[in-house]
């Protein structure tokens, strides 16, 4: 069986966005950063108290959008809402 995607690109970096929870606050957590690996994002995310993680997406096709002000846009149309 063939892993979903090559190991080899498990660390590679790139851009970074992730959504977390921390259980203490009880707020959630977006973030946003470059040049970053999966691991590192996953470390940074703890490290901001969050309790577990999802990296959404990484490279080309991560758009981020804060109140209206655009922190990262691509040229793909890839694009996921949270709104509450």
């Amino acid at each position: 069986m063939q892993p979903y995607v090559n190991f080899s690109s498990v660390a590679y970096r790139t851009m970074s966005i992730a959504i977390g929870y921390n259980s203490t606050t009880k707020k959630v957590v977006l973030a946003y950063r470059n040049n970053t690996t999966a691991y590192e994002m996953s470390n940074y995310m703890r490290s901001v108290g969050c309790t577990m993680s999802c990296r959404l997406d990484s490279g080309g096709s991560g758009n981020f959008d804060v109140e209206g002000k655009n922190i990262n846009r691509t040229s793909r149309a890839m694009a996921a809402w949270i709104t509450w």
